[in-house]
């Protein structure tokens, strides 16, 4: 008996690992920026989480708001998303095609508390209000939202 129940364990557990590799969903992260300037210069918002790796609300905040809207698709279009790591020693292309550290970047813009999230223009100005922090979760994504319809009419030359 302990082992049909065994067998069945094992068949019912392949084939639920097996549902989701053939349900072909990739596991979506958030792009990491490595070249601001090219980032920018899409003609749409540049919406930048500034992060660091011992961050909880940084997890928080890409699990709960970013990778969703990520998976749905339907900011493609609006937005173009990055996450810059504080902590990562990493070097990216300024909006001046120079290399710098991530926390050079963050200093240019006083990011000191993370998440940060910034609008950004293809000048790399801000065209909208940054976020800091995750404050309260559930009311989040209405904050950003209206950021980016902020930063999208900035870009339209209707908000200035």
């Amino acid at each position: 008996m302990k082992i049909i129940l065994t067998l069945a364990a094992l068949i019912t557990a392949t084939a639920l690992a097996g549902e989701s590799l053939e349900s072909g969903e990739a596991e979506v992260t958030m792009p990491v920026t490595r070249d601001l300037r090219a980032d920018a210069g899409t003609g749409k918002p540049l919406v930048v989480m500034f992060s660091r790796s011992d961050c909880g609300f940084c997890r928080q905040l890409e699990a709960e708001q970013f990778l969703p809207l990520l998976r749905a698709g339907d900011y493609a279009e609006r937005i173009v998303l990055r996450k810059l790591s504080l902590d990562s020693g990493q070097r990216i292309l300024d909006l001046d095609g120079i290399q710098v550290e991530t926390r050079e970047i963050a200093s240019r813009y006083r990011v000191f508390v993370t998440p940060t999230v910034l609008l950004l223009g293809p000048d790399g100005r801000e065209i909208a209000e940054r976020l800091v922090g995750l404050g309260i979760a559930d009311f989040y994504w209405g904050y950003l939202e209206r950021a980016i319809r902020q930063a999208e009419r900035r870009l339209e030359g209707l908000d200035v």
